[in-house]
Formats: C-alpha cells, structure tokens, sequence
C-alpha cells in the first residue's frame, strides 16, 4: 500500500466514513464509520479538571491532575525503537521504556490552550546559558507531542539543539479515574440508608463522625431515636458558622422541614443537600450529635438520602 492510499484511508476516517474506493472523495463515501471507545478512555473525574490550567490545586484536584514544573518537570528519553526523533515520557529515565515505566494521559491544549506543553532541552529549574526551549514552530525543531501516549516526535533531527537523549516537559497529567463505570452509573439517582449510634453522651458532650453518604448527596429523612442536636458540616474541621442542623425534641423526633418556637410550628426547607468540601470525590460527609441536656443514653441516627 502506497503513501496516497494510506493518507485515502486515515483522511476518511477522520471525516467519520469508512474507504470504499480511492477514487471517491469523503463526501462521497456513503458507509458511516464511528470510533471505538474503551471504558479504559474515559477520565471519569474529566469535570474536575480546572479551566484555566493552574499549580495552585485544591486536595481534590489534587486527585485529579498533576503539574509537572521546574526541578519536578517531566522526564522524556529517546526512543530506541525511534530513528532519533521520538521521545517518550518516563517515570524513572534508569529503567527501560516499558508499559509500567512510561508516564502517559497527559492534559492536552485541545482541553484549553493554558495546558499547551513547554519542552525544555534540559532541566529548567536549573537556568544555565545551554538551556533553551524548544518551541513546536522553531525552525528545522518542529515537534508534535501525543498528550495520551506522552510521545515528543520531532519532524527533523534534533541533536544540534538537544544536548542528551534526555529532555523535560512542564505540563499537566491527568492522574483521576479511569474508566470508572461506577462514576457513571452514579448519575441516576437512587436513595442509600445509612445509620449510626452514638455512644452515651452525657449532658453537654458531643460526638464527632463520618458517614457513608457520598461526597454530594440530599437529605431526603433524618430521625433519631431521643432528642439531641444534629449537625452536619462541609470540612472536617466542624468549623461551620452556619452548619445543617437539626434539635430533635420529644414528639419531634423526625426532621420534616419544621420547627417549634413558642408553642408555634413554622416550616422552612426540607430537602437540604449536604456537600463535602474538603474532598467532593470522597464518599463522607461530617456529622455530630450533641446531648443538650438530657439523661445519657446512645442515640441512633437514621438517615435516608438520595445520592
């Protein structure tokens, strides 16, 4: 198969129809082709990749994306299969390029352009008259870099410029979940029970916990067993000015929105959505029960929420 016919081929495919005979033009081709798409593609924590790129991250992106800049830039070696212009990105450049060795899923510019990679002939932390980046338009260097594959492929030769058969990259990797089918069968909704009983809390004392309910989720019943005050807060630090809160008293024991002051019910919000904010991706949420004033005794929580 000749160079035309090759180029035939991967031209149709990229308009989305099959090649039936070279003398058709794409739009003439008539047989639909769609691309295959793996579990293992989808970056199940995609939505929490941050527009515009930045190194200041919170825990939870943390998670999901991880810069590579200065003395922690991303390590490339040559390619030995390659005829001198292919370089691969790399874990640890002592060891051979190898599935497990290669650093790969890379964020690529087509996500926003704040993500284009910066290639460096040697390692930009340490700034010396030899170091100099490599742009993808210089002249006789043009590269081209596969973010998914983290392969670096030169169109020329490139020693003149790159002074080992090592150079760095400064971007970001996409580290978050990876086929997550899990992730994704979370989108439909459904209700979780979860339940919990405190030890014998004198008057006064509180207790601290955590509870399975997802990162994200709505309070659709709360009830205990005896009166108390209920809380949940965002972080872990219980630090909440304003935190969900619920005083459970005889002959209101279940939470319907409502709350008595001076003999009068009133009515406010009922289904309250609780949030994790110091890891969205974790499946708890912070709670606390406090005894106000009442004779020391275990009090089961029994929470229902949609997820």
């Amino acid at each position: 198969m000749d160079n035309d016919n090759k180029l035939d081929i991967l031209w149709k495919n990229h308009k989305g129809v099959a090649a039936t005979a070279s003398k058709k033009n794409a739009y003439n081709e008539s047989i639909t082709k769609r691309k295959s798409v793996m579990v293992s593609d989808i970056w199940g924590d995609s939505a929490l990749i941050p527009i515009p790129a930045t190194r200041n991250m919170g825990a939870n992106q943390e998670k999901i994306v991880n810069p590579y800049f200065g003395v922690f830039a991303a390590t490339l070696v040559l390619d030995p299969s390659s005829d001198g212009k292919a370089f691969v990105a790399v874990k640890n450049v002592a060891l051979p390029v190898t599935s497990e060795n290669r650093l790969t899923n890379f964020i690529p510019e087509t996500y926003h352009v704040s993500y284009v990679p910066k290639i460096w002939n040697a390692q930009p932390s340490i700034p010396t008259t030899e170091l100099q980046r490599i742009f993808p338009f210089d002249t006789g260097y043009e590269w081209e870099f596969d973010a998914v594959a983290g392969v670096l492929y030169f169109l020329n030769d490139v020693s003149p410029k790159v002074m080992s058969e090592v150079i760095y990259l400064e971007g970001y990797r996409y580290v978050g979940s990876v086929g997550d089918v899990t992730a994704v069968a979370s989108t439909v909704p459904s209700f979780k029970e979860v339940q919990f009983t405190t030890v014998a809390l004198d008057v006064g004392l509180s207790q601290s916990f955590t509870l399975p309910t997802g990162g994200r989720c709505v309070l659709a019943e709360l009830r205990v067993s005896s009166p108390c005050i209920v809380e949940c807060h965002s972080t872990a630090s219980y630090a909440d000015t304003n935190p969900y809160r619920f005083s459970a008293v005889a002959g209101h024991l279940i939470d319907d929105g409502s709350y008595v002051i001076s003999g009068t019910r009133y009515f406010g919000e009922r289904f309250i959505t609780l949030l994790n904010l110091s890891d969205p991706t974790s499946g708890n949420t912070f709670w606390k029960v406090t005894n106000p004033s009442f004779a020391p005794a275990p009090i089961i929580l029994t929470l229902k929420v949609l997820i």
